[in-house]
């Protein structure tokens, strides 16, 4: 199945070494590679954005992760050339047309979810912490809590039921 968000869909590629993770950028034939840096784990993935229409390469973005590819997240930022990407403990901003790194943001604890709240503000939600981050990767708001056990957002807030707290968010 391809999944085609603003006229871009992502194909995955992940390597047990490094050495076939170059091999295959050397070949991909894409002017705009961006490499995490400081990402040295089992895993090697390589995703490569194509236009929907053209098939050109609009992106290859590579790194390594001790993640499964069922837990990295992949996040477009609607009106914005931003994607997000999730993994291990760190959210990166990436501007795909720059093909460079925005911001990377070391989580404090595991990720719950990313939610686009409108086009200037994403909602990053981890276990016991949240926060609002800006086009730039700026947090703009955030809030440490107890261990979320349940959340719901209704009207523009996020209601979070943790341990032995209940909190309101604005969104």
């Amino acid at each position: 199945m391809k999944t085609i968000i603003k006229n871009i869909y992502v194909k995955e590629y992940c390597f047990g070494s490094y050495q076939e993770q170059a091999l295959f950028l050397d070949n991909i034939n894409n002017q705009k590679q961006l490499v995490l840096e400081n990402t040295y784990e089992e895993l090697y993935y390589c995703y490569v954005f194509y236009n929907s229409i053209t098939q050109e390469k609009e992106l290859t973005l590579s790194f390594s992760s001790d993640f499964t590819k069922e837990n990295i997240s992949i996040c477009f930022w609607i009106n914005k050339n931003i994607v997000i990407v999730s993994f291990d403990s760190f959210v990166y901003f990436i501007d795909n047309k720059e093909c460079k790194v925005i911001e990377e943001i070391d989580l404090t604890s595991p990720l719950i979810g990313i939610y686009q709240i409108d086009d200037d503000k994403i909602l990053i939600l981890e276990e016991t912490y949240i926060r609002t981050i800006d086009p730039n990767g700026k947090i703009i708001q955030d809030m440490k809590t107890d261990l979320i056990e349940n959340f719901n957002i209704q009207d523009d807030i996020l209601y979070v039921c943790a341990e032995d707290n209940k909190y309101i968010y604005k969104l």
